[in-house]
This record gives structure tokens, C-alpha cells and sequence, in this order.
């Protein structure tokens, strides 16, 4: 997406590189694939130390899993929309076939954590829970300068013990939801996929506007910048927030790692100071014509005895019957591993690039149906469960604050919801950096929505009417977190951007009703922070420490041109120029490679120790 796609004067159109005023779609071109077979020099060398790895042998290795990448992209999708899964049996069996099962990814198992995540050092000491039990919040209390500094207090930090629990954490999780086991797969493969490369690249040249041809120089100064991707705190930080509270409905905790600050000197910016929620914020008073759907609510009445509904692929099912509608609004890119992104709750949201924002939208049940949103249609489900463990920090003044995972998250996954306040036309100038537009026009100005539903035979008109008044000229629609809002607001600007941004409808399609999900682009390792694009600073759209990129515009006028992100691909990188030229050989070679040292990394620090440790348990009984 360019620069100019976002801009308050060209919202809605969807620029990528110069091409007919028709779309056209371009044929796959295909390729002749030698693949040799994996020499034992080669899993010797995939099996090296990548500390250990020199130049060369660093490029041999993503040359030949690049090959991997695309020799597996050639294989058809397992399923697709329309045909149901096998789901769980009423007794809580699942059918064995239905089961899948890679001997090379990590994921879930079926071993019993309790016993080695007892055993795990508490690193954060953390605090019972003290808010009550069973009660909600919708906004949470505003946060004061005083009462933020009388919890400071300096803590004790080992990162490599702190990624083991959080990684057994994770797996307990799902091990003990009901509304998980045997129903989601968390898959984290040793090899990058080839839909993960090929998105990357596909980000990387849409952000540069345009591809490149000069093949990328694998050197010391690149493999610098791949092996610092993952930040390490120091071994004793600043615990600002810890716990759970009323103004802070949330487990992550919020920690400042700037040398030197302590209790008595820590700095606490005003960015600290808003209200908490963990949902859209609506006036009931001023929007009342927006909540009171009336016979236009959209909801279903299925049901089930199992604690998962299968909603998803029901016909029968009105909100399923939406999401597939809205499935035809998106363009189909040949070039992908994927055609179309589905929006079901256990199966990867695959999006194409960042463009997805103008034309991929998602239907999900709510507690409005009979299912309660406990199904196979939620794609938001998965973000009420605290499956990964995020956390808040800095690491100096000048960035601020960011969010890093401290689990690895498959690539797919609805990580964050980004709420704040639902408003109506201009947005104060304060408020600029932070505000995120829910709607945008098509190109011929009409809403690609309303325009889908309304070539329906079955809809109900009134309510496409009362959307096209909602997105009526003058109209324009935001979510502003500067007041009351949640992690999101938080996301970071990259280059590199491994988060994108899609929009969900619950019940119906007012302004209301649309959820801003935040969902990762590519697998986001442990210690990663999370990042988004931005293309303006108006608009939000990416997040991997979690990251956005907020776009050209917003480099130029807030940081004048001095981005500090730290990746390669960024214009304050010495590397800059050569990746603005490389070709697409190279960048997919350059994501191969990114892959292989964030995985193996990950394997070093977290999985092989949690082997370790299953084996010794084992053992002694």
C-alpha cells in the first residue's frame, strides 16, 4: 500500500503499483524447480549454531529454503469455505480423522503441564487478582500520574526462564479451555510457509511502491540486523503496572527499561493517562439510532450440546450466510498461496498484504445468538482467551512505549482488538495520531458493503439504507483511544511490519457494530516486538516487538525522516538503498533467512530447555 493510499484527500483507494485504470489480474508465471535431496551436509548446516553461521553459509541456507518455500506453495489448500470439519463429539472425543499432526511443527500436545509450570520461577512477581470475581467493566477508571508511581518498584528479570513459563503458560491454556482443546492448533513449523514469504514480499514492495531488480548482498551488516531482531531486557527492570485492576482490565503488565530510572526519577508520560476498555466505546445518547438494530439484527439460533457450536459452514446459520458474502467482496491474487481469507474462529486469517484493509471484511457471531458467540464463526473468540502473553515496555525515552510477545504466535492470528471512542466527523488535530477510520470508500465512491449486499436477492434493504446513510458524504466515521482505549494504542511504527488490520461486524453493519482487529502477518517469535504500518498519521494499519508502520507522511512530518524502528528495510538503515532495489528473489530469500534464525533461536532458548525439562520430570516418576 502506498503512501498516498490513506491520505484524507485519496481514502479508499487502493493504489499499489501503476496499472490500467482496469484491474487486471496477472497469470501466475511458473517456475521449473530442481530440488535436490537434503544432503547430510546441508541438515548439518540447518542444524549449525546460527551464531556460528558465516556469510556464505548463511546465504546457502536461505537459497535452498527458499526452494523448500516455494516447492511446498505449489500444494493445494487442505479445505475450502462451504465444506464442514469434523468437530468434537458430544462426549468430548474428537474423530481421529480430523486430527493433524506434523512431525516438524511445535503446538499443543496433550502432555500435562501443571506439574513443570509449577515448577517455573515466578519472574514477574505477580499478585493475586484482586478485582472481583464474575464482575465486568466496560471502561475502566482514569489512571493518575500518583497513582501509577506508588506500584513502581524495580524487579528481578531472567528473560530465558520468563519465554519457558510464558511457553508452557500457553500451552496450559489451551490444554484446559474446553472452548480450545481439541479445537484450535497452534503451529509454529521450522521452516517458513511459502504464504508467509511470498505476503512479506508482497508488503515489502507495496511499501516501496514499486519492484525492484538488483539481487540483495547477504553481509556482516545484514545478518546484524536479522540477529537483533529479538530484544533482551536487562536483568533488572521497572514494573510500572503489574496486575489487573479497574483501571487496567488487562494481564499485561507494563515495564521501563531506560538505564538508570528507578522509583524516585521514573518518568511517567502523559500517554499513561487514559481510561481502559476492552471494547468499542459508543454514546448511547448520541448514537442511539446506531445500537437500536431492531428486526435488522443480524443473529442466529444454533445450537449445540458440545461447548463449540459448528456455526461455521452451516447454511442455515444468517451470520455464516453474511461472512460468506462479504468473502466475495475480495480480489482474488494468483500469485498467493491463498486465494480468499476466511473467517472462521480456530483457522488462520491469512490476508494477502496490506491492502486487505479496502476490500476483506469478516461476519462473526455474537451473544446475541443462540450460539452466544461460543462457535465456529467468532474469529473474536480467540481474543478473549489469554492464550499469549504480551507485555508492555521501553526501552528509551525517545521510542516510547511498545509491545513484545513473550510466546510465539502463528501467523493468522487475532492478537488485539483496537478499541477506543466511536466519533463523527473531524477528528481535533490533537487527536490525529492516534485515530483509526472504520470505513472507506471503493474507488467509484460507493461502499464495496452496501454494494455487495445489496446484488443480494435475500437481504433486508432497510438495513443496506440505513448503512449507505451511515457512510453518506460528510459522514466520516473513527475510533479515537486517546481517552479511553486499550494495548492497541500502544503498537509501534516499523518498516517491517508483521501485524495487519481487518474489520469484523457483530450483529450488523453500523459504525458500532465493526471491531478493528489486529492480526499477524507472519509468525511473531518470542521477545519480538509487535509492529504496524500506518500509511497516515490518521490511520492506523500494522504491528512484531507488535508493530504498525505509520506510513511516509507520518516519517517525514513527526520524525523527521529519523525512523527508529531498526530494520533493514527502514530509511534510517544504512542497508536502505539496497533493499529498496532488491528483486523478488532476494527478498524471499531475505525472509527464508529471518525465519530460520528467529525459529532456531526460539528452538535454543525455549523449546529444547521445556524438553529438557518434560524428560527430567519423566523420569523421576
Amino acid at each position: 500500500m502506498t503512501s498516498s493510499s490513506l491520505r484524507r484527500s485519496t481514502r479508499g483507494k487502493n493504489t499499489r503499483f501503476p496499472r490500467s485504470s482496469k484491474p487486471q489480474i496477472t497469470p501466475v508465471k511458473t517456475r521449473t524447480v530442481t530440488l535436490l535431496p537434503e544432503t547430510k551436509a546441508m541438515k548439518k548446516l540447518l542444524s549449525k549454531d546460527t551464531k556460528m553461521l558465516t556469510v556464505a553459509q548463511a546465504e546457502k541456507i536461505a537459497a535452498y529454503l527458499r526452494i523448500i518455500a516455494l516447492k511446498n506453495g505449489k500444494r493445494k489448500p487442505k479445505s475450502k469455505i462451504g465444506i464442514a470439519k469434523k468437530y468434537r463429539k458430544r462426549n468430548g472425543a474428537r474423530d481421529s480423522s480430523s486430527e493433524t499432526s506434523s512431525e516438524d511443527s511445535e503446538g499443543t500436545s496433550s502432555k500435562d503441564w501443571s506439574n513443570i509450570i509449577k515448577a517455573q520461577p515466578d519472574v514477574t512477581n505477580k499478585k493475586e487478582d484482586k478485582s472481583v470475581p464474575g464482575e465486568t467493566y466496560s471502561i475502566g477508571n482514569l489512571r493518575t500520574k500518583d497513582s501509577i508511581r506508588k506500584d513502581l518498584k524495580v524487579v528481578k528479570w531472567n528473560e530465558e526462564e520468563n519465554l519457558i513459563q510464558c511457553e508452557i503458560q500457553a500451552r496450559l491454556a489451551i490444554q484446559t479451555d474446553p472452548e480450545l482443546r481439541g479445537f484450535y492448533k497452534r503451529k509454529i513449523d521450522p521452516r517458513i510457509h511459502n504464504g508467509e514469504m511470498k505476503t512479506m514480499v508482497r508488503i515489502h514492495q507495496i511499501l516501496v511502491e514499486k519492484k525492484g531488480t538488483l539481487d540483495i548482498v547477504f553481509n556482516e551488516a545484514l545478518l546484524k540486523f536479522i540477529k537483533n531482531e529479538r530484544y533482551l531486557p536487562p536483568k533488572q527492570r521497572l514494573l510500572m503496572i503489574g496486575n489487573k485492576s479497574l483501571d487496567w482490565q488487562t494481564n499485561v503488565k507494563v515495564f521501563s527499561d531506560i538505564p538508570k530510572e528507578n522509583p524516585a526519577n521514573a518518568d511517567i508520560p502523559n500517554t499513561m493517562l487514559y481510561r481502559y476498555t476492552n471494547s468499542l466505546h459508543v454514546d448511547k445518547k448520541k448514537f442511539k439510532n446506531l445500537l437500536d438494530l431492531g428486526k435488522t439484527e443480524v443473529k442466529c439460533e444454533c445450537c449445540h450440546s458440545g461447548s463449540v457450536v459448528p456455526c461455521w459452514a452451516n447454511e442455515k446459520c444468517p451470520c455464516y450466510k453474511q461472512n460468506v458474502r462479504l468473502r466475495g467482496i475480495q480480489k482474488i491474487m494468483n500469485q498467493m498461496s491463498h486465494s480468499r481469507t476466511n473467517f472462521s474462529t480456530f483457522e488462520p486469517i491469512y490476508l494477502r498484504d496490506n491492502d486487505s484493509y479496502f476490500d476483506t471484511f469478516g461476519f462473526a457471531c455474537s451473544e446475541s445468538c443462540g450460539c452466544k458467540g461460543r462457535c465456529t464463526n467468532n474469529v473474536t473468540l480467540l481474543l478473549e482467551k489469554d492464550i499469549y502473553q504480551l507485555e508492555v515496555f521501553r526501552k528509551n525515552a525517545n521510542m516510547g512505549f511498545g509491545i513484545r510477545t513473550n510466546t510465539a504466535i502463528p501467523r493468522g492470528t487475532p492478537i488485539l482488538e483496537f478499541t477506543g471512542e466511536l466519533v463523527q466527523g473531524k477528528v481535533p488535530v490533537s487527536d490525529g495520531d492516534y485515530v483509526y477510520s472504520v470505513f472507506q470508500e471503493a474507488e467509484n465512491g460507493e461502499d464495496l458493503i452496501s454494494a455487495t449486499l445489496m446484488k443480494e436477492k435475500k437481504v433486508n434493504k432497510k438495513q443496506v439504507q440505513e448503512l449507505k446513510e451511515h457512510l453518506a458524504e460528510g459522514k466520516e466515521w473513527f475510533i479515537n483511544p486517546k481517552r479511553i482505549g486499550n494495548l492497541a494504542r500502544t503498537c509501534c511504527h516499523s518498516c517491517e511490519p508483521n501485524l495487519s488490520l481487518v474489520r469484523v461486524f457483530q450483529k450488523g453493519f453500523t459504525p458500532a457494530h465493526c471491531r478493528l482487529i489486529l492480526v499477524t502477518q507472519e509468525v511473531v517469535f518470542p521477545g519480538v516486538e509487535v509492529r504496524i504500518y500506518t500509511i497516515h498519521k490518521t490511520l492506523l494499519f500494522f504491528i512484531f516487538q507488535l508493530t504498525f508502520d505509520y506510513g511516509a507522511k507520518y516519517i517525514e512530518e513527526h520524525l523527521k525522516n529519523n525512523c527508529l524502528c531498526g530494520r533493514a528495510s527502514c530509511k534510517s538503515s544504512p542497508l536502505y538503498k539496497m533493499m529498496d532495489e532488491a528483486n523478488e528473489k532476494s527478498l524471499e530469500m531475505y525472509q527464508t533467512l529471518r525465519y530460520h534464525y528467529r525459529y532456531n533461536d526460539y528452538k535454543t532458548k525455549v523449546l529444547d530447555p521445556i524438553e529438557e525439562k518434560v524428560a527430567a520430570g519423566t523420569s523421576s516418576t
